[in-house]
């Protein structure tokens, strides 16, 4: 039965609608568990079964195959967009739930003692750094040499 189903549909109906019913068929099997994903399968093969169904109903009417497919994609398209503040409204409730989750991963505020810490180290930062411009720059660049090989791992800079 499965290879005569499969002959009659290879004989009667176009790849695209093949892909579409196959789509379909596997939107309502067990196959796809998430529920969004088979509600939008469902909706794509739904939207392509129409666009043949109107290219065929064009191409009846006298429009070669590129004018029918043209004509039916419009007409499709306008369809699925009639409504489209649900879709905006749709987006932007998506974005906020994902602002939410970025959110939630922001640090806690800062408490009293962290901040006390926080100061006293940009302090101790500022003293160092009047005191390594107080320094003749040959002695200077003696020093960064020795700490940029320090931090290499390059032993060979002591003196």
């Amino acid at each position: 039965m499965g290879m005569l189903k499969e002959t009659l549909l290879r004989v009667f109906v176009g790849k695209r609608g093949r892909e579409a019913l196959k789509a379909y068929g596997d939107a309502q099997s067990l196959q796809i568990r998430d529920s969004d994903m088979a509600t939008r399968t469902a909706a794509e093969a739904k939207k392509a079964r129409r666009i043949e169904d109107r290219t065929m109903a064009h191409q009846e009417d006298g429009m070669s195959f590129d004018e029918a497919r043209a004509q039916a994609l419009a007409e499709t398209l306008t369809e699925v967009s009639g409504n489209p503040q649900a879709a905006t409204i749709k987006a932007l409730e998506a974005a906020d739930a994902k602002i939410g989750k970025k959110k939630s991963k922001m640090p806690a505020p800062v408490d009293e003692d962290r901040a006390k810490l926080i100061s006293e180290a940009l302090s101790a930062i500022r003293d160092k750094q009047e005191d390594l411009d107080k320094l003749d720059p040959e002695l200077r660049a003696k020093l960064t040499l020795m700490a940029v090989g320090a931090f290499m791992g390059d032993h060979s800079s002591k003196q």
